[in-house]
């Protein structure tokens, strides 16, 4: 079921080297423009843009539409009355602690909307500063459009996914 998701591809990736003065670099060279679905940089007197449609070619993902993750700020929690139940909100650690100690009694479409979760918490939404897991990432991986959301085009409304690889 998970390598049948938009998230399978993160299984064949080989290691990343980041480069992150190379991305603060060009944060630093950031033009303000008014379309929400591109980055624009000025680079050597140039305007370069970096839109979702080079970031779904970069990542791998299909693109065809913009959906804002806002639509999930609100709404019933399957996942987190199931399995953390009581907390008002979940450390990534408590989100460790629970995926690693799955077993056979766990549905196998619980264990794949936790490793989406998982994935998504430690690896494509990391930041140093957020300890906790995004309640909207929680209800995005509860409902069946979540292969939708990834699987096709990605936006984070302020450009997040740049910033946090610094």
């Amino acid at each position: 079921m998970f390598r049948g998701s938009c998230f399978g591809f993160f299984l064949e990736m080989r290691r990343l080297i980041l480069q992150p003065q190379l991305i603060h670099s060009l944060l630093l060279r950031q033009v303000q423009q008014p379309k929400d679905d591109e980055i624009w940089f000025r680079i050597g007197g140039e305007c370069i843009r970096f839109s979702l449609d080079e970031f779904c070619l970069t990542v791998g993902l299909r693109g065809v539409g913009i959906v804002y993750i806002s639509t999930y700020d609100s709404g019933k929690n399957l996942l987190k009355d199931t399995y953390f139940f009581g907390l008002q909100k979940v450390s990534k650690f408590e989100l460790q602690r629970v995926f690693m100690r799955l077993n056979d009694q766990v549905s196998h479409e619980d264990v794949v909307k936790l490793a989406k979760l998982y994935l998504i918490s430690y690896f494509l939404y990391t930041t140093s500063y957020n300890k906790s897991v995004d309640e909207r990432h929680m209800r995005l991986v509860d409902r069946l459009e979540c292969n939708d959301f990834v699987g096709e085009r990605i936006f984070i409304e302020s450009q997040l996914i740049l910033s946090s690889l610094l």
